[in-house]
C-alpha cells in the first residue's frame, strides 16, 4: 500500500551554488509531484523567493533550525481538518541530498506507519540531517515535548537535537545501504556511475571546494542517470539572489506634501483673517 510523505528541504542562500541547486533539485520533485516546501535559513531579508520557499531570517543554525523545523511541522499540521489526513511521513532533508523518488516510495512501504525514525545514522548516535524520515506520531509527540525548550538540547546542531527529542518515540530504522558511498568520487567529486545502482538512493552532493562547479555537474550527471532529465545549463545559475527594487519613499514624500498643504492653508488664513488695522 503506497505511503504518503511530506518533503521539508532545509537551505541556506549564502552562496549562490545553492539558488542553482534548487532549480535543478525543482525540476526532480515536478517530474514526481513531490509535494514539497523549502525552509529556507538566511540574512538576505529582501530576497525574492518563490511560493514554495519560506524564508526565515538567519539567527544562527543552533537551536534557531530546530525550532523553525517544528514551527513549520506545526503549521503543517494544521492544514488538515483530522488526523488521518495528514501524510504517513515527514521527510526533512538538505539541499545537498538527491533522492531518488521512486527508490524513496518502496522504501516507505517498508517502514511501519508509527514510532519510526529512520535515516543514516552517525558515529555517535544521532541521525544524519542529510535525510531524516519521521512518521507523523512521531513530530506530534515531539511539539508536546517540553524538552523543545530546553537549553541543553537546543544548542546542539538541529539533527543532534532532532534525534534527542525524538528517541523517546520512535524506533530508529538504518538506511546506511542505501546510501551511494562517497567512495564512489573522482578526485573532482564526480560520481563514477553511468547507470541505476541497485537500492542507492541517496547522495550526498557536497564537494569540498570554495567554487563548488563539480556540485551543479554532479546534479545534472544524476539527474540524466536516474530520471532521465536532460542537462541544464549552468551558465547563469550561479548569479547572485536578485534583491526586491526598492520602492520610492513614500513616507517621507507624504511628510513633504502634507507640510506644503499647511504652509498654504496658513498664508491664506493669514491674508483673510490679518487685522483692518494693517489696510491703512
Amino acid at each position: 500500500m503506497t505511503r504518503s510523505y511530506y518533503l521539508f528541504i532545509v537551505s541556506s542562500v549564502d552562496h549562490p551554488i545553492y539558488r542553482a541547486v534548487h532549480k535543478k533539485k525543482k525540476r526532480v520533485l515536478q517530474k514526481y509531484n513531490v509535494p514539497y516546501t523549502v525552509l529556507l535559513n538566511t540574512a538576505i531579508y529582501d530576497l525574492v523567493i518563490d511560493e514554495d520557499e519560506t524564508l526565515f531570517p538567519m539567527d544562527g543554525m543552533n537551536p534557531s533550525m530546530t525550532l523553525k523545523f517544528l514551527h513549520a511541522v506545526r503549521l503543517f499540521f494544521r492544514m488538515y481538518r483530522t488526523w488521518d489526513e495528514v501524510p504517513d511521513y515527514m521527510i526533512r532533508t538538505n539541499a545537498t541530498t538527491y533522492i531518488y523518488f521512486p527508490g524513496l516510495v518502496q522504501l516507505l512501504k517498508t517502514l511501519p506507519r508509527n514510532r519510526v525514525l529512520a535515516g543514516l545514522q552517525h558515529d555517535q548516535g544521532f541521525v544524519n540531517g542529510m535525510i531524516m524520515i519521521f512518521s507523523k506520531d512521531v513530530l506530534r509527540n515531539v511539539l508536546r515535548d517540553p524538552r523543545v525548550f530546553s537549553e541543553h538540547i537546543l544548542k546542539q546542531p538541529d539533527d543532534v537535537a532532532l534525534s534527542k527529542l525524538c528517541e523517546p518515540y520512535c524506533r530508529f530504522y538504518d538506511l546506511s545501504h542505501y546510501f551511494m558511498s562517497e567512495d564512489h568520487r573522482d578526485a573532482e567529486g564526480m560520481y563514477l556511475l553511468n547507470e541505476p545502482q541497485d537500492k542507492k538512493w541517496f547522495f550526498r552532493i557536497r564537494h569540498e571546494s570554495s567554487h563548488r562547479e563539480p556540485d551543479l555537474k554532479n546534479w545534472d550527471h544524476l539527474l540524466w542517470v536516474y530520471d532521465r532529465l536532460p542537462s541544464s545549463s549552468t551558465t547563469s545559475s550561479l548569479s547572485t539572489p536578485k534583491p526586491l527594487p526598492r520602492s520610492p519613499s513614500y513616507p517621507i514624500l507624504l511628510v513633504l506634501f502634507v507640510l506644503l498643504f499647511l504652509y498654504v492653508i496658513g498664508v491664506i488664513l493669514f491674508l483673510l483673517l490679518r487685522p483692518s488695522y494693517l489696510y491703512h
